[in-house]
Parts: structure tokens; C-alpha cells; sequence
């Protein structure tokens, strides 16, 4: 590799990199390497630079479900950016880039009569709903194109194997790049009425404008996260300035400078209560990277 090629693979690369203010949270360490891939070719040189150094690749949505430790990474993180954000739709079929927001995937499609009204209000990117399965969202994808941990793109046909409950199953993917999504039509005014409705509600219900990630832990067969916290009286606990919100009890509040661990410590300190009380062993929905 020439010197003028790892210039044009480096000059984008911003190096042990603060990840706080890409995260929801606002909380969060430092990794080995960020960097914003505008395009497909800027994906590539990134994929294989990162490769030729040996360094762990990990993708980036718009950091609404994840945690890193407040200590170093040693890994590079990749977000996708111009290029990954597009939708187009034709009849029931929709082709959106995976950094498209998820939230201007639901109003268009609404526009459009096609009904995405279940994922209104859900933050996050196209990608990151596909692998964290949020609002059920792989039940309307018919196929995928993605980067393969070595370095080719390919699509993928999605049947019910491939997910579950929030999540999304594969080890061939490292890199969600857009979706093909089929969708029921109906009435554009319901549609419309039906997003506002769940909007609406959610801010009724959730610590909507707080530093969260959302819903902190998947719901245990039968039961609800929020209402075993709730019911063991942790709402409004705090560790550091990691709370436990007093609105919804499965959202962990960031209520002013709280770090990576203090909010990492309140999960496991509610997880843990929990699991006394009821013997129930609550799962993270949120992802938690490096504890």
C-alpha cells in the first residue's frame, strides 16, 4: 500500500474517537477509529483498510440502541451516510438505503398509502431497527443487500428463521446497506391518523426529549419489563446520574453527566432486583459494548 493510498483511506478516519455524542445516550468511551463512509467506494476503502490493519469493524446506526464502556475500544467504528439514505417506492414495494431514518420511512410510506404505522415514533435508522427487529419490522422486509465479514456484497431473502424477537439472526452479515420491503396498502388518511395516535401516545407514555436508548430490556415471555420494574419499586432509582425513568420504568435516563458505567450499573442493579423479587432474568434490548 502506497503512501498516497493510505492518505486517501486515513483523511476521513478521526482517530481515537469520543463515540458520546453519536450515542442517545450521551455517554459513552472512545474507540480506535470513526469514520462516516458517504459512499460505496468510501465503504470499501474504509472495509479494507480497517482490514489490512487487522482491526475490528463495527456499524454504526444513529446510536439510539447501544452503549459503549466509558473505557477505550479497540475497534473502528463505521457509519453510513449520503448515499445509504434514499427510498423509493413502486406500488407496495419499498427500496430504502439502511441510514435512511426509520421515522421518514413510515411518513412517506404513509403518504404513499402503505402502512408502516406500528414503527411510528421508534428512533433509528432503517439498518438498525432491521437488526435490533424493532415494531416487528422483518415480517415487511422481503430481501436485503449487505457487506459479508469478507468483504463481498450480496443480498439475502429473509424468511422467519432469519429473526425473532428483537433481533436479527446471520453471521454472514458485517453490514446492512439498504432493504426491499413489501407493504399492505390501505387508506392514506387512516394511515396518517394511526402515526399520530402512536405518537401521541408515546409521548403520554415515554421519556420522550430525555438521553435514553429506549426500552432497556426485551420483555420476558408473558411479562412486561416496564411493569416488573415498576412493580418492584424502582422507579425513579438512581446510580450517579443514571435514573430509572418515573414515566416508563423500562427507560434509563442520562439525567444530566451520567457515565457509560453508571448507567450500566443501574441495569444490572434493576436486572438483578428483579430477578430476586420475581425470578425472572431480564435480557438487554440495548446493546452494551466492552462490559
Amino acid at each position: 500500500m502506497n503512501s498516497t493510498t493510505v492518505e486517501k483511506r486515513t483523511e476521513d478516519i478521526m482517530f481515537n474517537y469520543d463515540l458520546s455524542e453519536q450515542c442517545s445516550f450521551k455517554a459513552g468511551g472512545r474507540v480506535f477509529a470513526f469514520t462516516v463512509a458517504d459512499s460505496m467506494d468510501r465503504l470499501m476503502e474504509a472495509y479494507d483498510f480497517f482490514t489490512s490493519h487487522q482491526t475490528e469493524m463495527m456499524f454504526l446506526g444513529d446510536g439510539t440502541n447501544i452503549l459503549f464502556k466509558q473505557n477505550f475500544t479497540n475497534a473502528a467504528v463505521i457509519k453510513l451516510g449520503r448515499d445509504f439514505k434514499y427510498i423509493n417506492l413502486d406500488n407496495s414495494r419499498v427500496v430504502t438505503g439502511a441510514a435512511t431514518r426509520l421515522n421518514t420511512v413510515v411518513v412517506k410510506c404513509a403518504k404513499h398509502g402503505l402502512d408502516l404505522s406500528d414503527l411510528a415514533g421508534i428512533p433509528g435508522t432503517m439498518g438498525g431497527a432491521l437488526w435490533g427487529n424493532s415494531g416487528d419490522i422483518c415480517k415487511f422486509v422481503d430481501s436485503i443487500q449487505y457487506l459479508s465479514k469478507d468483504g463481498q456484497v450480496d443480498s439475502l431473502k429473509l424468511d422467519p428463521a432469519s429473526y425473532g424477537y428483537r433481533q436479527f439472526n446471520t453471521d454472514r452479515v458485517l453490514a446492512v446497506l439498504s432493504l426491499e420491503l413489501r407493504l399492505p396498502g390501505t387508506d392514506k388518511g387512516e394511515v396518517m391518523e394511526k402515526i399520530r395516535n402512536t405518537i401521541k401516545q408515546k409521548k403520554q407514555t415515554q421519556p420522550v426529549g430525555t438521553k435514553n436508548a429506549g426500552c432497556f430490556f426485551k420483555n420476558p415471555a408473558g411479562y412486561s419489563a416496564g411493569k416488573l420494574i415498576e412493580d418492584a419499586g424502582l422507579k425513579g432509582v438512581r446510580y450517579g446520574d443514571a435514573m430509572v425513568s418515573t414515566k416508563h420504568a423500562n427507560f434509563l435516563i442520562n439525567q444530566n453527566q451520567a457515565t457509560a458505567e453508571d448507567i450500566y450499573v443501574l441495569s444490572r442493579i434493576v436486572s438483578e432486583i428483579v430477578f430476586l423479587k420475581y425470578d425472572i432474568r431480564l435480557e438487554n434490548e440495548v446493546k452494551v459494548i466492552g462490559f
